[in-house]
């Protein structure tokens, strides 16, 4: 699966820790869920630490999301708002 996340640059809600995150993903199955692990390169939770990927908790990623555009086109685009807890280049995990 590989996946490209925009950052709009706008459109932040109520502070400026949420903001709209727009995703292209191909290849997967649909209903992706993100979870945040680094912001500038720092995890964003230190339980994080020394854990690979299939050990991170599954309730730190997003609910799952169902693209908006129709099965078997490709590719898959769906646009989240998230909250990050700090300013920072903000690396995702994705996951189906």
């Amino acid at each position: 699966m590989k996946a490209e996340v925009e950052y709009t640059g706008g459109g932040l809600l109520q502070s400026v820790t949420k903001a709209k995150y727009n995703f292209t993903v191909y290849g997967g199955a649909r209903n992706y869920r993100y979870l945040i692990y680094k912001i500038d390169g720092q995890l964003a939770k230190t339980e994080y630490a020394g854990k690979v990927f299939e050990q991170l908790p599954d309730g730190d990623f997003s609910s799952a999301i169902t693209p908006t555009n129709a099965v078997g086109t490709v590719p898959d685009v769906f646009s989240s708002w998230i909250e990050v807890p700090r300013e920072g280049e903000v690396y995702l995990l994705g996951t189906r």
